[in-house]
């Protein structure tokens, strides 16, 4: 049987570090193979601006928030999915708009030691 969990809970905005720890904390006990967060529920959801949204995003392959999650998920043998502010590359989608910082959802662990992989949403930007 495949056993599929979501948390819900209302992230206090800005506060990634806290927000994170919310998260493992109450994630401690499940047993899952896959459990589903909230859409930003480590920076919070309501950006003032782009300026805002830009200083509260990780990249990817160097975010203390992600190789939190990646050593919780070792640890507890499940996935997560989840949704996070991160910084893209800038690509230019026509003259008057750019898409600078994306959102992502990304599934975190793979079984196979060490591969992590990620889902691709072409979501909002700001």
């Amino acid at each position: 049987m495949f056993k599929i969990g979501f948390f819900q809970f209302n992230p206090e905005f800005g506060k990634v570090e806290s927000n994170l720890a919310k998260v493992i904390s109450a994630l401690s006990g499940v047993q899952a193979d896959i459990v589903v967060l909230p859409e930003l529920p480590f920076t919070g959801y309501f950006f003032k601006n782009r300026d805002e949204l830009k200083s509260m995003a990780e990249d990817l392959k160097n975010s203390s928030t992600i190789e939190s999650l990646k050593a919780f998920c070792r640890k507890k043998d499940f996935y997560i999915v989840t949704g996070f502010a991160e910084k893209a590359i800038e690509i230019e989608i026509d003259e008057a708009r750019d898409k600078s910082f994306t959102e992502k959802n990304n599934l975190f662990k793979d079984r196979r030691p060490g591969f992590y992989g990620e889902m691709v949403e072409t979501g909002s930007s700001i």
